[in-house]
């Protein structure tokens, strides 16, 4: 006899998505505007995301398809992206709010998945920088450009959009 949940799986997976989708839109426009990653958000998701494992072990909610890995490896991702990036940090190679977002993220969809995520956002970083770059050399653009040069790059915002992109593509 199948199990049955409180949520079916395709309702659960809809949350789950809005859900995921609001945070990445909310990192993106964080990031870019204001250069920060609220903690306050990142907590949310946390919270969130460890009332959504729970529920998956004690039934009430199907698995997740999204992440495709057990509480434990989740919670070992997170762990792993805070022990690698915080060096970068202490360096200030890239900020605690990209350390933070990194961790959170990998805690929501694993390991792997917020591995490619990591890189598809640093094509995305590229690609902005360069932007910048060629805006800085039009004299019409220069004074906001060099603005935005003058802050740190939005590298969190850049994964978030990247997040976007993946969980789309997921759903469509």
């Amino acid at each position: 006899m199948p199990t049955t949940y409180w949520l079916s799986s395709d309702l659960a997976a809809l949350i789950w998505a809005a859900l995921f989708i609001g945070f990445a839109l909310h990192t993106i426009v964080s990031d870019f505007i204001y250069r920060r990653i609220p903690n306050l958000s990142l907590l949310v998701v946390l919270v969130c995301q460890s009332i959504w494992l729970i529920g998956e072990k004690l039934g009430v909610f199907p698995e997740s398809t999204w992440g495709g890995s057990s509480a434990l490896m989740l919670i070992g991702a997170f762990f792993f992206y805070l022990l690698v990036l915080f060096p970068l940090w202490m360096k200030g190679i890239i900020g605690g709010g990209d350390v933070k977002y990194m961790a959170t993220l990998a805690y929501l969809i694993g390991l792997s998945q917020s591995f490619y995520l990591l890189l598809f956002g640093s094509l995305i970083i590229g690609i902005y920088a360069l932007l910048i770059t060629f805006l800085e050399s039009i004299p019409l653009f220069y004074l906001r450009a060099s603005a935005y040069r003058a802050k740190k790059l939005p590298y969190a915002g850049c994964i978030a959009l990247a997040a976007l992109i993946w969980a789309i593509t997921k759903i469509f």
